[in-house]
This record gives structure tokens, sequence and C-alpha cells, in this order.
């Protein structure tokens, strides 16, 4: 504690604050990491944790792994992929969509509904933001939702009065968070959840349905002709791998060159 005070007292911030100010927010800050279990304590030094370590190499808030560790925790293999995003959205590191006047009702009344699968209840959350972010955090999960429900992007920015700028944003930053989640679950020995968060990260990239995740595994194949694939009754890679070429090229999006291209690869 000691070398801690001393190197802070040569910060600007400890310039422009007092040594009283500084010595109890450096004391607050050391309980609240031993408490959550980032650090710990052992003959006058401290050192990181597991959890601790991952926070820092994964370059996230503290507090964004410690709502992720929480409510990964509730997690179960019944978890909702909408209570996931909703989780990563409760993370400082995404842009949570701004609120209007019309969104308030809608919004608590999607909470309510919604309350018992979410896997960060507001109660749970209360000290770090205030209710109009949380739903604003709600709002932003429900967009993404859409997103990996395969609505059309100009759908998506009438609903919303966004950009595809911010669409493209806001999966970015909620993929890398599902990554995070990620990388928690595993050295939280959470690993009955794994499978469904990386098909969660896959969905996000691409904006698909669950049962277009195979085919979206193949080079040049994204929502819109994954879809057309399904659609025409190629819903898996070996019923794609004993058609002829002649019957893909004729399926909307799939021309020749495609075709070829996803033959080779299977």
């Amino acid at each position: 504690m000691d070398r801690l005070r001393d190197f802070f007292k040569t910060t600007f911030y400890a310039f422009q604050n007092s040594a009283k100010d500084l010595a109890r927010i450096l004391y607050s800050v050391v309980d609240f990491l031993k408490k959550e279990e980032f650090i710990k304590e052992s003959e006058n030094t401290f050192r990181p944790t597991l959890f601790g370590t991952l926070t820092s190499r994964l370059y996230i808030d503290p507090l964004s792994a410690l709502i992720l560790r929480n409510g990964l925790r509730r997690a179960d293999l019944r978890v909702e992929y909408f209570a996931l995003l909703h989780l990563v959205c409760c993370c400082s590191e995404i842009e949570e969509l701004a609120l209007n006047k019309n969104d308030y009702h809608n919004l608590e009344i999607y909470y309510n509904l919604n309350l018992e699968s979410l896997l960060v209840p507001f109660e749970d959350v209360l000290r770090f933001f205030d209710f109009d972010i949380y739903l604003a955090q709600l709002k932003t999960s429900i967009m993404l939702s859409k997103w990996i429900e395969e609505e059309k992007e100009e759908n998506i920015c009438e609903e919303f009065k966004i950009g595809p700028g911010d669409i493209r944003r806001l999966i970015d930053s909620a993929g890398w968070l599902t990554y995070c989640s990620y990388q928690l679950a595993k050295i939280l020995g959470l690993r009955i959840i794994l499978a469904k968060i990386d098909r969660l990260a896959i969905r996000l990239h691409y904006g698909v349905k669950e049962e277009l995740l195979e085919l979206v595994g193949l080079k040049g194949i994204g929502r819109v002709r994954a879809r057309s694939l399904y659609s025409h009754g190629f819903e898996t890679l070996s019923r794609i791998k004993t058609a002829d070429i002649r019957m893909l090229t004729k399926i909307p999006h799939i021309g020749e060159k495609i075709a070829t291209s996803i033959k080779e690869q299977l």
C-alpha cells in the first residue's frame, strides 16, 4: 500500500487533489479489487488472481468483467441468446442507443416480461448506473437481437433511427465482448455454455439465425446467400456436397463462380 501511495503521489491527479482524497480513493479501489477477487493480498503484497489477470489482458473495464462474471454464473444450458446479448450490452465498452420519450413505456414492459430470463437484473447494477442507462442497454440488446434474427439492415435503421455505420459499430463491440465472455467462462469453469457463446459470436458476425450457422462457414457465403441456399432445400453441407453444380447456379444470389467455389471447398 505504501508503494501504491508513493506511485500515485507523482501523478497529475495527485497534483490536482489532496493527499487525503488520494489515500481514501486508493483504499476504496484496493478494497473493491480484493472483495471482487481481482487481486489477493499476501504478506503485505497485492497479486492478481487469474480473473484479474484475464481482465487486464482483455483490456476491459473491471466493472465490465464483474458484470460478465456474475451474469455468466447465472447461465445454464437453457440460457437464451437475448440474455447473452443483454449481458454484453451492460458493459461500458459498448455505446448504448439513445432513448426517446416513446421508448420508456415499451422498454419497461419488455423488462418486466423478460426479467426472469435476464442474466443482469437491474438490482445487480444499481450501484453502477441508473435505470435510464439500463433501459438504453436493453434497447441496444433488442436491436442486436433483430440483427441476429436476420432483420434487414434498412428496417433496423428505420426502426431505431440509426445508420448502417452505427449497426456495424455495435456489432463489432458486442462481438468483442462476446469473445471476452467466452474467455471468462472458460476460466470460471462454465464449459456448459461455451458452445452457446461461440454460436452467438458467429450469429453476430453474419447476422443469421442459428439454422444457418453451418452454411455461413463457407467462404463467400453471408446471410443473404445462406438464406437463399437454405430456402431452396440446401440446409446442410452434406446436402450441397451431393448436389449438381447446375442446380446450385439456379439459386438466387448463387452464380457459377460462387457455386464452383462452394463445390471446391466441400
